[in-house]
Order: structure tokens, then C-alpha cells, then sequence
């Protein structure tokens, strides 16, 4: 195994970039088969082709490495998140638990949800800080892509609960 990797990187990675895209993929529709409760606002809005058209992305694998490497990162993180939360999506179904998310956001206070939500993208900047102090190469490519994730993380989650706290203030 390592001997192939070794001498098809650009394989490797093609392959690593196409699990985690089919696991997004599949992640977000065992969890939300209507995307009521995907959290990337273009998907939202161009639903399931788009989704399923993004598998493309895996060819970054062919055109550049370094970059495939912080993208497999993300999306692999993107999966594992996903899949840490769709059970409890899944049993609840998509109505219920933005019923319950909804009634937790109004309960809830702005300052306290606020560092909540960035407490693990910050972990995730740690840790991304850290591997880049101490790795070269292809190390520093992944150290990138827990960087770039907890920065996306935070700023969706952020955004999306702002927005919805918004509406329900409005609403009320």
C-alpha cells in the first residue's frame, strides 16, 4: 500500500478526495434528505446536482497535490461531523429537530452560544497552528486543511445562528 502511494501520490489522493465527497455526500442525505438542515448556504440553494456534481472535485488530485491535500482534510472533517450528528437527525427527522434547535436557539444566550460555537474551530485552529509549527511538506498542506476547516466551521455555524436567532426574534 505504501509502495503505491508513494508512486501514485496523485491516485491516492484522487481516491481520498473521492471518499470524502460520496461521504459528505451521503452524510448530509442520511441526515437531511431536504437539506433543511445543511449548513453550506449553496448547497441549500442549489441542492442535490449540485452536491453531487462537486464528487468532480476529486480531479484536484491530478492538477495539484498540495491543494488536494488541504481539501481531503476539510471534506474528511466535514464528513466526520456529519456523521457524529445524523443519527440524532435521522431519528428526529429534519421538522423535529429544527424544531428543537429552534426552541435551544431562543433559550439560549448570544454570548454563551457564541463561544460554544467557536470553541472547536478553535481546537481545530490549535491544532492546525501546532501541526504547521512542526511539520514540512505535505505535513503543512494537511496542517492547512484543519486551519481552513475550523475557520469555515465557525463562520457557518456563526452565520447560520445569527441568522436563524434573527428570524425567531422577528418572528416572535
Amino acid at each position: 500500500m505504501t509502495e503505491f502511494i508513494n508512486s501514485h501520490p496523485d491516485h491516492f489522493l484522487f481516491i481520498v478526495l473521492l471518499i470524502s465527497r460520496i461521504g459528505d455526500i451521503l452524510t448530509t442525505y442520511i441526515a437531511t434528505p431536504n437539506l433543511k438542515l445543511e449548513g453550506n448556504p449553496l448547497v441549500r440553494k442549489l441542492r442535490w446536482p449540485f452536491a453531487i456534481i462537486s464528487i468532480f472535485v476529486a480531479f484536484v488530485a491530478y492538477i495539484d497535490l498540495d491543494l488536494a491535500l488541504t481539501v481531503a482534510v476539510v471534506f474528511l472533517l466535514v464528513c466526520a461531523s456529519n456523521a457524529s450528528k445524523m443519527w440524532m437527525m435521522r431519528v428526529l427527522g429534519e421538522d423535529e429537530y429544527l424544531k428543537l434547535y429552534y426552541g435551544l436557539v431562543q433559550k439560549a444566550s448570544l454570548g454563551f452560544s457564541l463561544v460554544c460555537l467557536w470553541a472547536p474551530p478553535f481546537f481545530f485552529l490549535v491544532l492546525g497552528i501546532a501541526l504547521r509549527a512542526f511539520t514540512e511538506g505535505a505535513g503543512r498542506h494537511a496542517a492547512d486543511g484543519f486551519l481552513f476547516y475550523a475557520l469555515v466551521l465557525g463562520f457557518y455555524n456563526t452565520f447560520s445562528y445569527l441568522k436563524n436567532r434573527k428570524q425567531l426574534s422577528h418572528a416572535a
